[in-house]
């Protein structure tokens, strides 16, 4: 068994995204999780991605450093 087969959901968040649900593995393997993030939307992400803290919110994040940086 994967060592993130691990209920997820009961770790705290990672980043802006908190883990809800298992929804399945991938066709490679991995699980997929159902996560909230802080700004209100959801989204489907890799348990790779959030144990290895490579993915912080739902898109959001890049969204608004985008924005900081054009705004004059």
């Amino acid at each position: 068994m994967s060592r993130h087969a691990s209920d997820l959901s009961r770790n705290p968040p990672y980043g802006r995204l908190t883990a809800k649900k298992n929804l399945g593995r991938t066709p490679e393997g991995d699980y997929l999780w159902l996560c909230d993030c802080a700004c209100g939307n959801v989204a489907v992400v890799r348990s790779s991605l959030l144990a290895s803290r490579s993915k912080h919110s739902c898109g959001c994040l890049g969204k608004e450093s985008y924005s900081r940086r054009r705004s004059p």
